[in-house]
């Protein structure tokens, strides 16, 4: 393929997730009002904050591994999936061990539920990280692109469906 075409794909990859994203917030925002929008987004902070600690330069050297035929892709996959996995038990660890003080002081009134959730979706977060730089390794950026599209359609989706499942049940995002 192109640097031209492999650009054209990820350039409207980016611009279509981008115009998700969006849409995802303006759902978010208008289902949850102000005050659990926050209490949202410290969940989807909290698995931001350890998957950019989680990272730690993986990916990165995933792409070299690759692109100089070091180590095999399976390889490469598995390594990816266990630091995923052992990265989030790490951090489940901690986070039992701190959960206490977090809730009394930095997640006031947060629904401890919803910090384990930001938690628990850590090795798909890094994960997705970690393939999407090997499919760069690979070369591969049309699949990359058209992955990265099918993702954000699924969230969004999901968005909209998790508040018409779970609404009327009474989730809480406050304890």
């Amino acid at each position: 393929m192109s640097i031209v075409k492999d650009s054209t794909y990820l350039l409207i990859s980016q611009i279509v997730c981008f115009l998700f994203g969006v849409i995802d917030s303006i759902i978010i925002s208008r289902v949850l009002g102000p005050s659990d929008r926050g209490i949202y987004d410290l969940a989807k902070l909290a698995n931001e904050v350890v998957v950019n600690f989680g990272n730690m330069g993986v990916g990165f050297t995933n792409i070299y591994l690759i692109s100089k035929r070091k180590r095999n892709v399976r390889g490469i996959h598995s390594n990816s999936i266990f630091i995923a996995l052992f990265i989030t038990g790490l951090t489940f660890l901690l986070y039992w061990i701190t959960k206490d003080y977090l809730h009394s002081n930095v997640l006031k009134g947060v629904n401890p539920l919803f910090t384990l959730v930001g938690i628990g979706l850590v090795p798909v977060t890094l994960y997705g990280l970690y393939w999407s730089l090997i499919m760069a390794g690979l070369k591969k950026f049309e699949l990359m692109s058209k992955l990265n599209i099918c993702l954000s359609i699924i969230g969004t989706v999901n968005y909209r469906d998790s508040y018409a499942i779970n609404y009327p049940f009474g989730l809480k995002t406050r304890d």
